[in-house]
């Protein structure tokens, strides 16, 4: 008993030493190694599914945003939804042609040997269904449900290469593996490790686009997906019988059984990080200058959201139901009427979430978006997007607006502002203009608009790889000429202002050391060496990455929501003239040699 008492005692003793002995450690070991240790572990995760398995594409849809393992890029996933999975999450589509998964897997990168295996629960929706299927240049490739039947369809030119069987599981999560072996001149289609059919194959001629779950081609769709999907995994071999049955009999996620070694590290890892942050939280509590009337200071607008008990459980719920999706769902998008208070003017308003269709703020504090129905002074406007400071980038969106403003460029009116909700503080965040959708006029506005509409494939993926931390936005084809010095010195004036207030919020999920280490990496890049300037390019070459249906917009919120005429000359790179024809002058003619009358 005594050995016993004084383990126990020994455990309370580190566990309350714990957050001291944090204090002590220098912020690159508490901050900037954990996260290379998780990146330098995934990166090997990916490495090893190469080499040990052949794996091309492997995504548990565990995470907020689905990415494939293999080369660490995310997918697109909009309209989708996290769902209940097998071991953890699945991702649940709704049988809209506006939810689909895209990858950036090529059919013609599996070779002419291949596997294809996921777990899926399908709805017996009575139509038809593309799973894992494409049809493109007289080529049928991969998995679909047709007729009340699964077919598996290995591409060949001119002609049908098939295996199928009926399918009646449905509402049930069934592991489904197709594999195409050239060499045995053999495809075979399995369900729940048990061969379905078999049947001969004498070509592999894929069609020249990416693998895609509900969605016919990266820009079509036409027999949407209704299902909820989880661990699809794409090797570069032909599976045997036996290891198609070691997939589907597996009692932990797939992750762990293909790469166990490597998935406890990265394990290890994360749990690490998470308990330094706790740690360091708790040392919060008893900072005796870390108290929230530090954060509550006088010269920030204040708003206040009054919100009914029913409107409180449906923020509640669609916000946990967008933070695991990575993204805004419908439910979250559509507006409520509330009470809001802007500084001394009470309102009537409306209010959603933040985020939009393919993105959402991940910190864990709830986004909004808010439309008053008056105006304040101190806010930039009535139409308010409020992001959580933390996931707006700190004090960069300020200096981003300040110095646009410095050097006569357009730039988003914004400000940060103290929030509380239905009484309870809810900390700073940021208020930025959103009539733009918090971007400048015409400027990416479609990611901010529901749907994604991919007009151009290399473009269906901006802004979903791994960034560098957000930097200074500005306009297409401005010239972004003000040298680092300068940047720095007004970073520096925004942080004497700024810095204590965003330290001390006490409703941040960061701990406070922690917020004061990123203001200064921040910092620190803004003095670091500037970039090389660009390789020098014509005009025209300069203008074709930006010239889309959103660089003459000007006010108005998407090609399809036109409230004001079309500007021409808002497009202006130099040495670049853009001329214009009409298949319908009824509908859209010229007023003038710079603009275009919108539709009546």
């Amino acid at each position: 008993m005594r050995r016993r008492g004084l383990r126990l005692g020994l455990l309370l003793t580190a566990i309350a030493a714990g957050p001291a002995v944090l204090s002590l450690a220098p912020d690159e070991v508490l901050f900037d190694r954990p996260d290379r240790k998780i990146r330098h572990y995934t990166e090997r995760i990916g490495e090893a599914l190469a080499t040990r398995h052949d794996a091309a594409l492997l995504a548990t849809f565990d995470e907020p945003v689905p990415f494939d393992w293999v080369s660490g890029r995310p997918l697109l996933a909009p309209g989708t939804e996290a769902a209940p999975g097998r071991f953890g999450r699945a991702r649940s589509l709704d049988g809209r042609e506006t939810a689909h998964i895209h990858t950036r897997l090529a059919w013609p990168d599996l070779g002419s040997r291949f596997t294809l295996s996921l777990w899926i629960r399908l709805e017996d929706t009575g139509a038809d269904q593309d799973i894992l299927f494409t049809f493109s240049h007289a080529r049928l490739a991969g998995l679909r449900l047709r007729d009340g039947r699964l077919e598996f369809h290995v591409p060949a030119a001119g002609r049908e290469q098939v295996v199928a069987a009926p399918f009646r599981d449905y509402g049930r999560l069934v592991h489904i593996a197709a594999v195409a072996d050239l060499d045995r001149g053999e495809a075979a289609l399995y369900q729940d490790g048990a061969r379905l059919a078999a049947g001969p194959i004498s070509v592999v001629d894929p069609p020249p686009h990416n693998l895609a779950l509900g969605h016919l081609r990266w820009y079509i769709g036409r027999n949407p997906l209704r299902a909820e999907v989880d661990e699809l995994l794409v090797l570069r071999r032909a599976l045997p019988p036996e290891e198609v049955a070691d997939l589907h009999g597996a009692r932990r996620p797939v992750l762990a059984h293909l790469v166990p070694d490597l998935d406890r590290k990265l394990r290890f890892a994360r749990w690490s990080r998470d308990r330094i942050r706790a740690g360091l939280r708790i040392t919060d509590l008893f900072h005796l200058g870390r108290h929230p009337g530090r954060a509550d200071p006088d010269h920030l607008p204040e708003i206040r959201l009054h919100l009914s008990r029913r409107d409180r459980r449906h923020i509640n719920r669609t916000h946990h139901q967008s933070l695991v999706s990575g993204r805004r769902t419908r439910d979250g998008a559509r507006p409520r009427d509330i009470h809001a208070v802007l500084g001394d003017t009470a309102t009537s308003a409306r209010l959603s979430l933040g985020g939009s269709d393919l993105a959402y703020p991940s910190s864990g504090r709830v986004p909004f978006v808010l439309e008053a129905g008056r105006e304040a002074p101190g806010l930039p406007g009535r139409f308010l997007r409020l992001t959580p400071i933390e996931d707006a980038g700190f004090l960069l969106p300020l200096l981003e607006a300040r110095a646009a403003r410095t050097a006569g460029l357009p730039h988003v009116g914004l400000t940060l502002v103290r929030l509380t909700v239905h009484g309870e503080r809810a900390g700073i965040y940021l208020a930025e203009d959103a009539r733009h959708l918090g971007v400048f006029p015409g400027h990416e506005s479609g990611f901010f608009h529901g749907a994604v509409v991919p007009f151009y494939w290399r473009d269906v993926f901006h802004g979903l790889d791994d960034l560098p931390p957000p930097g200074i936005r500005r306009p297409p084809g401005a010239d972004a000429a003000m040298p680092g010095d300068q940047l720095a010195a007004i970073y520096d004036d925004l942080a004497a202002r700024y810095r204590a207030v965003l330290v001390n919020d006490a409703a941040s999920p960061l701990p406070g050391r922690e917020i004061a280490w990123r203001l200064k990496q921040d910092r620190d890049r803004l003095a670091g060496p500037a970039r090389p300037p660009p390789e020098p390019t014509s005009p025209l070459d300069g203008a074709e990455g930006i010239l889309n249906e959103f660089a003459v917009l000007g006010v108005n919120p998407s090609p399809f929501y036109l409230v004001r005429d079309l500007d021409l000359a808002a497009f202006r790179p130099p040495g670049v003239s853009v001329a214009w024809s009409s298949s319908r002058p009824a509908c859209i003619s010229s007023s003038s040699a710079s603009g275009l009358d919108h539709p009546p």
